[in-house]
């Protein structure tokens, strides 16, 4: 799966922001793993060219490339360009910006202008893909692309919450009584 958005400025329509403490670095994260080995097998990277190549190359800078976020990959004389959706995420529905952050924990340096776009206050979530989706017929919302997975599908994570998304019970947790195993 190739993730490249053309350098459109319609894509600024579908930008907002998600709520600050999705966006604040976590006091650690697992640089255990390769980067290597946080590439989805069925994505690929981009060339200088904007043609769709395998993600090859070793990280040397996270950087912005035609408006969104993107790992710099090198191999030999070679430069291609990752989108961060096509790495695992630490955990399931964070924001992408983790990404970054747990890269940095890896050891990859973050270019000084992309550093200050990320900070607090002057975060600037237009730097990861959006999208706008139809929650109800006639109703639609927002949000930031949190994951994409083989099947086309993906997680999003809205700017505003839908009012219908607000309910007047609380969740509750499941009975694990009620299972049984097989």
């Amino acid at each position: 799966m190739v993730t490249s958005v053309p350098n459109d400025p319609s894509d600024d329509i579908l930008s907002g922001e998600v709520s600050q403490e999705l966006i604040l670095p976590r006091d650690s994260y697992n640089a255990s793993r390769n980067v290597s080995e946080l590439i989805k097998p069925h994505f690929l990277a981009m060339d200088n060219g904007g043609k769709p190549v395998d993600p090859e190359g070793e990280p040397d800078l996270v950087l912005e490339v035609e408006r969104k976020v993107k790992l710099r990959l090198r191999k030999g004389d070679q430069t291609r360009y990752l989108d961060l959706l096509a790495l695992e995420s630490g955990l399931l529905g964070e924001h992408p910006v983790h990404k970054v952050f747990r890269l940095q924990a890896m050891g990859v340096p973050l270019d000084d202008g992309l550093a200050e776009k990320l900070k607090p206050g002057r975060f600037a979530d237009n730097l990861f893909h959006s999208v706008t989706f139809q929650y109800l017929q006639n109703k639609e919302t927002s949000g930031v692309v949190a994951e994409v997975f083989p099947d086309g599908t993906f997680l999003a994570i809205p700017f505003d919450l839908p009012s219908e998304w607000y309910g007047e019970q609380t969740a509750t947790e499941a009975n694990l009584l009620d299972i049984q195993p097989g």
